[in-house]
C-alpha cells in the first residue's frame, strides 16, 4: 500500500449498505484526478453509479467502473473475480489504463 500511496492513489472503503461519503469522493476526484470504483455486485445502480454522480456535479474525472454487467457467467467466486477485473491486478490495469499506461 505504501507504494501506492507514493504513487497518488487512494483508497476509500465504503459499505454499501450505508449512503456515499460525497465529501470523501469529491476531495478524492479533486487530489488524483481519476477514479476507479470496484463492487462485487452489478455496475447499474451500484456504488460505481453512485460515485459517478458525485463527481458529475461537483468534480468530474475521467472513471472506470469495474463489476458485473448484468449477467455473469456460472463460475467460481476466484474465476468471476479475474474475469471481471476484481482482483488487485485488474484493478492496478483499471488504474494505469486511465493513468494513460
Amino acid at each position: 500500500m505504501m507504494e501506492a500511496v507514493k504513487r497518488g492513489v487512494m483508497l476509500i472503503n465504503t459499505s454499501r449498505g450505508a449512503l456515499i461519503d460525497a465529501e470523501a469522493v469529491i476531495a478524492a476526484a479533486k487530489e488524483t484526478g481519476r477514479i476507479v470504483t470496484a463492487e462485487e455486485g452489478i455496475l447499474y445502480g451500484g456504488l460505481g453509479s453512485a460515485v459517478a454522480e458525485v463527481t458529475a456535479q461537483h468534480a468530474p474525472v475521467p472513471m472506470r467502473m469495474l463489476g458485473l454487467p448484468g449477467f455473469a457467467p456460472t463460475g467460481s467466486v476466484d474465476f468471476l473475480f479475474e474475469h471481471f477485473g476484481l482482483t488487485g491486478a485488474g484493478i492496478a490495469a483499471a488504474a494505469r489504463e486511465l493513468l494513460g499506461k
